[in-house]
This record gives C-alpha cells, structure tokens and sequence, in this order.
C-alpha cells in the first residue's frame, strides 16, 4: 500500500527563494508511481526509481510536462498553466496490482531532477493498452493553479 504526503515539494520552496528553477524554461517530467510507492514532500529531493511504474509504452522518468503560460491571477500571484500530459498506449500489466498508478513526482530535468510537487491521485488507476491524459487545472485562479507564485 501507497503511502504518499502530496504537495508542492519543501525542497522546491527554498530552491524557488534561492532562485534555482525557471518553470518558462526548464525541462520538466512526470513520472508515475505504483501502490507501493512511499513519496513525501517533506523529505524527497529529487527524482527516483523506486517504485516507479514499468511497462510497455511507459518510459523510465516519465513524460515531458509543458508549461503553457505564466498566468497573472488578479489579485492574486503569478500561477503556472500546464498543457495536458498525455500518456500514450501505455500497459502496465494491471495483473499484478501493484502496478497499478498510485502517484506521481513532477520534477525538473534541467536542475539535477530536482522535484517540484508529489502528486496523490486517489484511487490507483489502471491503464492496460490505453492512454492516460494528466489534466492539470484549466485556465489556473487563485484558488486552483497547481502552482502559485510564493510570496
């Protein structure tokens, strides 16, 4: 069973202060989690392996996650529009129940894969030979953007 702590990673805060990331420009992933998976905001650093899904047409690392746009939330602060992430065709072999997703790390490829949140999607999802679409919130508000400026 999955035990994950989600949020927006505490290592991703000080970085942001420290001036680390630029969510604009880096090159940032998603990948996927098994029910086993332990994922902690609080004490994950970086990317890992460690329970990451396997499986065909599912990659090691996960896929590219896009930022749409800096949207400026009257208000508000600065939030980030992500683009849907799509996961094509992808079989885990649900068989074994484990491999079923659970959660997920977004983290930035161009800072040593550092994580930016731990994502906890409920129920586990099983995908056998089909495509998963990761909908990030449309058109982010103050009260819904993934991520927010910090201040």
């Amino acid at each position: 069973m999955s035990t994950i702590t989600a949020g927006i990673a505490y290592q991703f805060v000080r970085d942001q202060i420290a001036g680390v990331h630029n969510l604009e420009t880096d090159t940032l992933k998603l990948a996927l989690y098994n029910t086993l998976c332990v994922l902690n905001r609080t004490t994950i650093l970086t990317y890992t392996t460690t329970n990451e899904c396997v499986g065909t047409g599912y990659v090691a690392g996960g896929n590219v996650v896009t930022v749409a746009s800096v949207v400026y939330i009257v208000g508000s602060l600065p939030g980030l529009d992500f683009v849907d992430t799509l996961f094509s065709a992808i079989d885990l072999g649900n068989a074994v129940a484990a491999q079923a997703i659970q959660g997920g790390l977004l983290y930035n490829t161009s800072k040593s894969n550092k994580v930016i949140a731990v994502i906890d999607f409920g129920p586990a999802i099983i995908v056998n030979g089909g495509n998963l679409t990761i909908e990030w919130p449309a058109a982010p508000t103050a009260a819904t953007a993934f991520i927010r400026g910090l201040g």
